[in-house]
């Protein structure tokens, strides 16, 4: 385990209210890290990550609203699956609250199947069971739409069935619910919040299965060609990492919001030909002379055809989502295309 104090000029007080957030250095955690800092002041922030998709560098805006604001940020770099190491970071920062994002994601999983149920499922239950032990006021825990698989309709609401099992990363998500609902029935506040298709610009591009949004940026920038799978008319419900962190605050806020699942989604429809044709768009504003082809191969029958959110519940406990797709998508190229321009630079 590695620790850094961020922010050394303000110390660690038992007498603050102190947020331990896991996954912290990714593209959801170090939003919501920033939400806090910019709605709090005077807090305690435990930030834990074991850097597998994170980067210090998305918490760069809140290290300076910490100094701003007198934020203690606690840094410690470890998997959430190191119960010993989990448990001392508990023991000497006793959060009150928990927001537990940590995960490996779908492809991922699909190509490191120990590790993903290490962490998606065994980290999940060594982060409850010390929320348990530590007297956590409640959790906020980061599940999926992958738990409905194929849903069996759509806009989909929380009673759907679960259908998730054809993939791994889909399995996880099923098994740490079931695990979830256990810890509630032994009396821990849990919400569990069912993300759908969620993007941003803090998403990695270190990983070699990095996700649909920057893998198509990064295509675009380099003169790539571009593989959709299937005929493009599949569709997602696509929301915005900061939509994603304010739902998870508004959660930890609302006294309502108690041993329940939401899903969190826009409850609008995209299909991967127009989110594909709005990323063109945005990347034309950027690179000149866009030399990427479209391809396309046959549809995995595992892969999810149609998604769309029911967000009925999510509006009702935590607000409306706030950015359009072109807002999001528009910000999304600009940062990571910046960011590849800048790592380029840096290694000439």
């Amino acid at each position: 385990m590695v620790d850094y104090t961020l922010n050394p000029s303000v110390k660690y007080s038992k007498d603050r209210l102190t947020y331990l957030v896991t996954g912290s250095h990714g593209n959801i955690g170090s939003y919501i890290v920033e939400e806090l800092c910019k709605q709090k002041d005077n807090i305690n922030i435990v930030c834990v990550d074991s850097m597998y998709n994170g980067n210090t560098e998305n918490l760069r805006t809140s290290f300076g609203l910490a100094k701003e604001k007198d934020i203690f940020i606690k840094e410690i770099l470890v998997s959430i699956d190191n119960e010993l190491m989990m448990r001392n970071a508990f023991a000497d920062y006793r959060p009150d609250y928990v927001f537990h994002c940590a995960s490996m994601l779908t492809l991922d999983s699909k190509e490191a199947p120990i590790k993903a149920i290490k962490t998606n499922t065994l980290g999940a239950g060594i982060v409850f069971q010390l929320c348990v032990d530590y007297n956590v006021k409640k959790v906020i825990y980061s599940s999926s739409a992958s738990v409905f698989g194929q849903p069996a309709y759509t806009p989909t609401d929380e009673d759907c069935p679960l259908n998730g099992d054809k993939l791994l990363y889909g399995s996880t998500k099923i098994a740490t619910e079931f695990i979830a609902r256990t810890f509630m029935e032994e009396g821990l506040n849990i919400v569990g919040l069912r993300y759908f298709n969620v993007y941003g610009p803090r998403q990695s591009l270190a990983n070699v299965y990095t996700q649909i949004v920057p893998k198509w940026i990064r295509s675009i920038a380099k003169g790539e060609d571009i593989t959709i799978y299937g005929d493009g008319s599949q569709t997602m419900d696509m929301i915005f990492s900061t939509d994603v962190a304010r739902s998870n605050l508004a959660a930890c806020e609302n006294d309502e919001c108690r041993n329940i699942f939401i899903n969190i989604g826009t409850g609008v429809e995209t299909s991967v030909k127009e989110l594909l044709d709005v990323m063109l768009a945005e990347m034309g504003k950027l690179v000149p002379n866009i030399k990427s082809e479209i391809t396309y191969e046959s549809h995995d029958p595992n892969l999810v055809k149609k998604r769309c959110c029911n967000n009925r519940l999510m509006i009702k406990y935590l607000g409306k989502p706030q950015t359009g797709i072109e807002e999001g998508i528009a910000e999304t190229c600009a940062a990571i295309y910046d960011r590849m321009h800048r790592n380029e630079v840096h290694n000439d």
